[in-house]
């Protein structure tokens, strides 16, 4: 669920860079065939670049020129008190409401379109098109849509040839098929104004073809000019049907009075660094924690049907708790950690593969240990992933990046049953041939403390003996300071 909002969030913003471009470059330009191309294979490409992103890009940083080292990990198992952030969910359900609604408006825009072709008189013309005519009172603007063409009686037989081949036009280059994908565009994009914006010049190159077609069967121009501002009035379908009347009459006229110009089509080319511009805006750290956070919201799933893992090596180790009634240190059962399918080794080649040193944190030198903590659910799903110790904000946002990248892993296993458990990753940035320049954040010498899952900063010793309920103590060599995971009644 929240990787499908989260993937049209990023289509959002490729659409954007291609309405600019379009716009600005492209609208005025006398290259209607060229221009409706541009504009279909570009939301495809919108559509499409998120998807292709994950699988050619790779690490901005040149081979040797930085190192990227995951330390041990931390786990515990059975608890999670800290709950997920709300607003992720909150994005998710305005994004589903807004979809919701803008299906139903555009069910009702087709229902009301069927109820007026259905109430005029049909006939069949010779080129197999239907004309649908409607009684005078019906104060409708010719229109086709699909293989019908739709028109008053006054209307057809005012102008029934330069109305005929407007619409015929339409109905040849298949332009509701466009407007069928459009609908569908601005449906999943209801949030994004671009795409609405774009789904009107669509319209627009649509009229310039019918406009041109027209023209091209010797037609007298100024006749036809006068005949779209008489048909200026009358009910549109904006959303689905191609309408003789459809505004912006003015550039309508200037565009059949242009000629074309050479060379007018390298224009387009100015789409190449639109699109990288877009792909930079989604790797910025900040863009992509916030993706990242609602690609992580899914429905919970039933503990009862959830299956016991079947594949992937589980490794077996023992920690120490302090018992809360006799002060003793005990030994916890023997349980099985959550792993990365594949195990180390594929985490280690899914890190190298995936994570980019933030140029940023290149040019101004910092290296330093980012630990993140997530939570792997029963389900192998990974949620609420959270920097519990911070290097700099470019850094920890692309340690959180990655995570949200992460695929299902293997849960936990305690007694032959999954359980949630928290793990804690520690992820060091290195620039290699710097090994004299101190990281700009020093690692303390004092060991972390976690608190109900979340980091704790305060004094240990504030916190009330009598309400812990269990407490671990962890020393791994990559965190030799040793992490301390307190949970409270």
């Amino acid at each position: 669920m929240g990787a499908f909002v989260s993937y049209n969030l990023m289509v959002a913003i490729f659409i954007v860079a291609l309405w600019g471009v379009f716009r600005g470059l492209l609208s005025s330009q006398k290259l209607i065939a060229f221009n409706r191309i541009v504009l279909l294979a570009g939301i495809a490409m919108c559509f499409a670049a998120p998807l292709l992103m994950d699988v050619f890009v790779t690490k901005e940083s040149a081979v040797g020129a930085v190192d990227i080292e995951v330390g041990m990990p931390v786990v515990s198992v059975g608890h999670e008190n800290s709950a997920p952030p709300l607003w992720p969910w909150i994005v998710c359900a305005c994004y589903f409401t807004g979809l919701a609604v803008s299906v139903i408006l555009a069910v009702v825009q087709y229902v009301r379109l069927r109820m007026i072709m259905t109430r005029g008189n049909k006939t069949l013309l010779d080129d197999g098109v239907s004309l649908v005519t409607l009684n005078d009172n019906a104060r409708v603007s010719p229109f086709s849509w699909m293989n019908t063409i739709v028109m008053t009686e006054g209307q057809y037989h005012q102008a029934p040839e330069m109305i005929l081949a407007h619409e015929r036009a339409h109905i040849a280059r298949r332009h509701s098929l466009d407007m069928i994908m459009m609908q569908v565009v601005c449906a999943l994009q209801w949030f994004n104004p671009a795409a609405w914006a774009l789904r009107d010049e669509l319209r627009t190159v649509h009229e310039y073809q019918a406009d041109a077609d027209v023209l091209g069967r010797d037609i007298d121009a100024r006749e036809y000019q006068y005949l779209l501002i008489k048909m200026a009035v009358g009910t549109r379908f904006p959303a689905l049907a191609n309408s003789l009347n459809h505004s912006n009459l003015k550039k309508r006229i200037t565009m059949m009075q242009k000629s074309k110009g050479k060379c007018r089509r390298l224009l387009g080319l100015a789409l190449v660094p639109a699109m990288a511009l877009a792909i930079g805006a989604v790797s910025i750290p900040a863009v992509a924690s916030t993706l990242t956070a609602v690609s992580n919201v899914a429905p919970k799933h039933d503990d009862k049907n959830t299956k016991n893992p079947t594949s992937g090596q589980m490794k077996v180790i023992s920690t120490t708790t302090i018992d809360k009634k006799t002060g003793k240190v005990v030994e916890n059962p023997a349980m099985g950690l959550p792993e990365f399918p594949g195990g180390t080794a594929e985490l280690m080649n899914f890190l190298s593969m995936n994570v980019r040193y933030p140029q940023s944190a290149m040019d101004k030198g910092i290296e330093g240990k980012v630990v993140v903590s997530f939570t792997v659910k029963d389900d192998g799903r990974i949620v609420d992933a959270k920097v519990i110790r911070s290097v700099d904000p470019d850094l920890d946002a692309e340690a959180l990046r990655v995570i949200g990248l992460m695929p299902k892993w293997n849960p936990a296993v305690v007694d032959g049953k999954a359980q949630s458990a928290t793990y804690a990753l520690p992820v060091s940035f290195k620039l290699t041939g710097k090994s004299d320049k101190k990281d700009v954040r020093k690692e303390e010498k004092s060991s972390i403390v976690i608190l109900n899952g979340k980091a704790f900063y305060g004094d240990i010793n504030s916190i009330n003996p009598s309400t812990i309920d269990s407490m671990k103590v962890v020393k791994t060599a990559e965190v030799p300071q040793g992490v301390i995971m307190i949970y409270t009644k």
